[in-house]
Order: C-alpha cells, then sequence, then structure tokens
C-alpha cells in the first residue's frame, strides 16, 4: 500500500502552496477575532460604567441638578473675585495711590489733546460753519475744558500734600502741579533707585552705546514711556525760562547751550539742524541734572542713603567734586 506521506508527495506543488496559504489565513483570522473581542468587552464595561452613572444622575431631581450646576457656576466666579482682591490686597496703598493718581494725569492729558485739536479746528473752518454749528462745537469745547479742570482739581489734592512737592518742587519754576504729579505718581519706587543713574535709566534719559535709549524690536523695554515723556515736557518749560533770571535750571540751560555751539556732527548738514540739535541737548543735559536732584531731595526725606554721585568719585573719574550742583530752589540753595 502507497502510505499517505507518499500521496502527499505526489500531490502538485500548487495544492500544497493553496493548502499552507488557507492554514496561515486561518490563524491570522482567529488573532483578529480574539482581538475583536477584546476590543467588544472593554467598550461594553465603558458603556456599561457610563449607564450606571446616568442612572444614578436621573434619580435626582431637576431642582437639585440646576441648584449644583448654579452653585458650581457661582463657586468659580467667587474663587476669581477672591483671587483678584488678594493680589490687589498685596499691593501697598502708596501702589494703589500712585496708579490712581497717575490714571488722573493720563486722562487729562488726553482730553487736553482732544480739547485742543478740537479748538484749532473750529478756528481753522470758522468762515465755514453755521452759527448753529459754532455754537455746538462751542459747547463740547467747554464741556471738555469743564471735565479737565475737574480731573485737575483731583490729582491736585494729592500732589499738594506730597512731602516732596511742599519741601522742593513747589519752589522749583518750570514744573508746575501736573509734571510734578507725573514724577511723583509716575511710578518711580525710590527705594529700588539705589543711585541717580538708575533712575535716570528709568526715566528714559539713558545712553546706549553712546546714543540715547531707543525702543528695539525683540528687546525688553528698561524705561517707562510715560515719565520719558514727562522729561521732554519738562524740558521744554525750562527751555520756556531760559532768558529768566530767577529760574536756576533755565540759567542752566542757557550754559548749556553756550557749551554746545561749537558742537558739530555728521546728521547736522545745515544750521537748522544743528540748532535743533544743539537745544535737544541742553535740554537733555539740564532734565538728567534735574532728575539727579530729584533723586537726592526723595531720599533724603524718605531717610535714605544718597552717596556721592559714581561721576565724582575716583573710580568715575569724569568730574570733580567743584563741578557738582547741588539741589537748588530759586534764588535759594538748600542746605
Amino acid at each position: 500500500m502507497i502510505s499517505n506521506k507518499a500521496k502527499v508527495n505526489k500531490r502538485p506543488l500548487e495544492d500544497k502552496q493553496a493548502k499552507g496559504m488557507k492554514r496561515l489565513n486561518g490563524n491570522k483570522q482567529a488573532t483578529t477575532n480574539e482581538n475583536i473581542s477584546i476590543e467588544q468587552k472593554q467598550a461594553n464595561e465603558s458603556k456599561r460604567t457610563i449607564e450606571d452613572k446616568q442612572a444614578i444622575l436621573n434619580k435626582r431631581p431637576i431642582e437639585e441638578k440646576q441648584a449644583t450646576g448654579k452653585k458650581g457656576l457661582i463657586d468659580a466666579k467667587q474663587a476669581t473675585i477672591k483671587d483678584k482682591q488678594a493680589i490687589i490686597d498685596k499691593k501697598p496703598i502708596k501702589d494703589k495711590q500712585d496708579l490712581y493718581v497717575a490714571g488722573l494725569v493720563r486722562l487729562f492729558y488726553d482730553i487736553q489733546k482732544v480739547r485742543v485739536g478740537l479748538g484749532l479746528k473750529v478756528n481753522n473752518q470758522e468762515s465755514k460753519l453755521s452759527p448753529e454749528h459754532r455754537i455746538a462745537f462751542q459747547e463740547l469745547y467747554n464741556n471738555y475744558e469743564a471735565e479737565e479742570k475737574k480731573l485737575y482739581n483731583m490729582f491736585k489734592e494729592h500732589v499738594v500734600k506730597h512731602p516732596l512737592y511742599v519741601i522742593w518742587l513747589s519752589k522749583v519754576k518750570g514744573i508746575d502741579v501736573t509734571l510734578s504729579a507725573c514724577f511723583l505718581f509716575g511710578g518711580i519706587d525710590i527705594r529700588r533707585a539705589t543711585n541717580p543713574s538708575k533712575l535716570q535709566r528709568y526715566c528714559g534719559l539713558g545712553v546706549v552705546d553712546g546714543k540715547a535709549e531707543r525702543i528695539t524690536k525683540g528687546e525688553s523695554l528698561h524705561y517707562n514711556p510715560f515719565l520719558k515723556l514727562s522729561c521732554w515736557k519738562l524740558g521744554k518749560s525750562f527751555e520756556k525760562l531760559k532768558n529768566n533770571p530767577r529760574s536756576g535750571y533755565g540759567r542752566l540751560l542757557l550754559d548749556a547751550l553756550k557749551k554746545y555751539e561749537k558742537h558739530a556732527c555728521e546728521e547736522c548738514n545745515n544750521d537748522e539742524r544743528k540748532t535743533t540739535h544743539i537745544n535737544a541737548m541742553a535740554r537733555r543735559k539740564v532734565v538728567s541734572i534735574f532728575i539727579h536732584h530729584l533723586w537726592e531731595q526723595w531720599r533724603r526725606i524718605e531717610g535714605l542713603d544718597t552717596g556721592v554721585p559714581y561721576s565724582f568719585t575716583e573710580f568715575g573719574g569724569r568730574h570733580s567734586m567743584n563741578d557738582y550742583i547741588p539741589p537748588f530752589v530759586d534764588d535759594i540753595e538748600l542746605n
């Protein structure tokens, strides 16, 4: 008899390959069915868990569900309010007052800008306006002016009580209540400014690579833009007093103008540009001196150390003490 093995060997090669492929496919199908059954079990368990939770929720009354939802929203809002209040409460009272007064001054300048612009437009087009329109614009102008005076009186109450204003700023020509408010409540922390150079840079008077510091894309700002604008306004105010013999900072600006008369640079290609550049240099010089005096007087009032300016020390070596200008008021030098 012919054995089974011999019969298998006698089968064509195609039959053997077909039978092997069938067996392989059968094994793969079994593995797939096992995976499907495992996934089906997991899905059924997850569905059962969701159904159980939903059944528990459905048993609760509708009023209880609504109350729970509202309570959750109220608790979340109260937590947010408490967090914000905690942040505010951590701020010292002085910081809150500074923010309040600085906000009043900024709003004052904004309204003043609108009022002045409105007045100029009305004056330029007065001949084209009808009497009714002229009256309407005049009423609007008066309303802005009234709000401006109201804001001025609001921050003036805080400025006139500040010890630095009482002792020094009120006796300096060229700086009024509004500019005093800018420096006193504009964000200066005199305890952190351990030397006048730090305060000068914070006020926008710093020098980088021999030039005035400017806004650079991609770099953090090292000065306060509001204080820098205030310094520019103060320089313009001192410039108006350069011919006033009773103004100390006006006389300093006049001396600076004489000193910079021979200044020349590549950018000053005509006399008008040169004059503008010289005036800007003189204003910057005098305002820097003022900020130095502000730092010294403020720290004295706070009982903080003032020391000797670095540029007048043996390490700085740029100036001698004979060149040092102490803080002063008009016609009276402070001890």
